[in-house]
């Protein structure tokens, strides 16, 4: 009897052990994001990483109703940036199409501006 007891509460402090182990490693590793931006056929996208795995990658202009590409690495940088900011500050990561004409991407009539 008290062999199964030993062998119980030795197994329960192992399983806590491991538990705990568990629970620190994960707390200590914080997921790293990183943006780079990239050439596609028709302009400029980027990618937003974590742990240098992608996690969003946008090729075109998002929030506007035509498809087009960043026309610029600047322009693709710029918004990438932007969400790569919200994601590290935990806020909301869409962009809208004010986010994109006070970042001078797209004009009133929603056109790409091109920036060098």
């Amino acid at each position: 009897m008290i062999k199964k007891k030993q062998f119980f509460l030795i197994f329960l402090l192992l399983g806590v052990l491991l538990i705990a182990v568990y629970l620190f490693t994960n707390r200590n590793s914080v997921p790293t994001h990183s943006m780079e931006t990239y050439k596609t056929e028709d302009g400029w996208g980027y990618k937003i990483l974590k742990n240098n795995k992608p996690i969003i990658n946008q090729y075109r202009i998002p929030a506007i109703q035509e498809k087009h590409a960043f026309p610029s690495e600047k322009s693709a940088k710029i918004i990438g940036e932007k969400v790569l900011e919200r994601i590290q500050s935990k806020k909301r990561v869409s962009i809208s199409i004010e986010d994109l004409m006070e970042l001078m991407v797209i004009d009133s009539l929603q056109q790409p501006i091109l920036t060098e």
